[in-house]
């Protein structure tokens, strides 16, 4: 399987967050894909990751700047167990 890559540093601020959105709906559960933005997207995975109800987020920052950021992003379900 090909690790997707979503690279959003030339999107206009309000429309990295539809863009990640977008992709990390895109994913199926247990699937990765390697986020690319110019500043840290901690608070995008967050923000992402609070208004998911049925899976959510993992990410790990690989590159943390100065000027690009690289972050593995992965779906994963929500256990209440």
């Amino acid at each position: 399987m090909t690790l997707k890559k979503l690279d959003i540093t030339s999107h206009e601020h309000e429309e990295k967050n539809k863009a990640l959105l977008d992709a990390f709906n895109s994913l199926d559960v247990g699937e990765k894909m390697i986020l690319i933005n110019d500043y840290d997207p901690t608070p995008l995975l967050e923000e992402i990751n609070n208004t998911q109800m049925i899976n959510h987020i993992e990410w790990e920052n690989v590159v943390d700047g100065p000027d690009q950021w690289q972050t593995t992003i992965s779906k994963r379900y929500m256990s209440f167990i």
